[in-house]
């Protein structure tokens, strides 16, 4: 069950888990504990998360971030692990009408750096991250085993390429001819 809420936007995922219950004041509730100090405090940056950035920064990539995640959640958490100013443009589920892998949040996001989708390469942890990038007809796709999805899931959605972590992205996208 939980991998099939993977992706899906908060209300959803406890209309799934708890079909009869006050749906609104469950993510009320979800979004008052994710502000506490204690869950701050269990939340680490991935290992090489700002190296991998600030390298991809120096040869002249732009990066930005789509998440399902809201903005007022969002923004505490990157302060917290330090990568509040690394990326170029931040878009959250309150700036879109449909979440990945909807191609909507990529268009956005191409507007906003002015370049073509096809110039842009995904790197994500999900099937859903991939699926977003072939949708939006992105020149490919970086799939990252830290998270969720599976080195299978990862190749099968379309990922050109397979990284451990994040600090093996900016060799990827060499090897895809960007950031080179």
């Amino acid at each position: 069950m939980a991998l099939l809420l993977i992706g899906k936007k908060l209300i959803d995922c406890y209309k799934a888990l708890a079909p009869e219950g006050d749906h609104e004041a469950m993510v009320k509730a979800h979004h008052e504990m994710q502000q506490t100090p204690e869950m701050y405090q269990l939340i680490v940056a991935y290992d090489g998360l700002r190296e991998a950035l600030d390298e991809l920064h120096k040869v002249g990539l732009e990066t930005a971030i789509q998440t399902n995640r809201g903005r007022d959640s969002l923004v505490p958490i990157f302060e917290h692990i330090g990568i509040s100013d690394v990326f170029d443009t931040i878009l959250t589920h309150e700036d879109v009408t449909e979440p990945k892998p909807n191609p909507e949040g990529i268009r956005i996001i191409a507007e906003r750096l002015n370049i073509k989708p096809e110039e842009m390469i995904m790197v994500g942890d999900t099937a859903i991250d991939v699926l977003t990038a072939t949708n939006a007809g992105m020149a490919g796709a970086v799939g990252v085993l830290h998270g969720f999805g599976t080195e299978q899931e990862l190749r099968i959605a379309g990922a050109k390429e397979i990284v451990a972590g994040l600090g093996e992205v900016p060799k990827a996208l060499r090897s895809m001819s960007y950031g080179s």
